[in-house]
């Protein structure tokens, strides 16, 4: 059973001497989304300039509990602990990447 809507505090510096923190919401409400979107994609190999032509940029999914949604980027969270509130795996994507998102739940 899912625990009721709390508040915790999320460090989004991650820098040790200057720990800025800001408020968000998790547990009951959260939506859950899908997110596809296009990301840059690299090869460090030898190759022919012939099958270099054939490289393209990488066409993505990410599903995950939405965090924050600004002007600028998306971020989702991989997992939410109820014990705590706390949540990890957590993931920025760019707008301009942005394909769609889809409200799972």
């Amino acid at each position: 059973m899912l625990p009721a809507k709390r508040i915790v505090l999320c460090d989004v510096h991650h820098q040790p001497k200057y720990r800025f923190y800001r408020r968000i919401e998790v547990g009951l409400g959260v939506k859950i989304v899908c997110i596809e979107w296009v990301d840059s994609c690299s090869d460090g190999d030898w190759q022919s300039k012939e099958n270099a032509l054939t490289h393209s940029i990488s066409q993505c999914a990410s599903v995950g509990f939405l965090v924050r949604k600004t002007k600028s980027d998306v971020l989702i969270a991989q997992s939410e602990s109820y014990d705590t509130g706390n949540i990890s795996g957590l993931m920025a994507i760019p707008k301009k990447c942005i394909k769609s998102i889809e409200v799972i739940k």
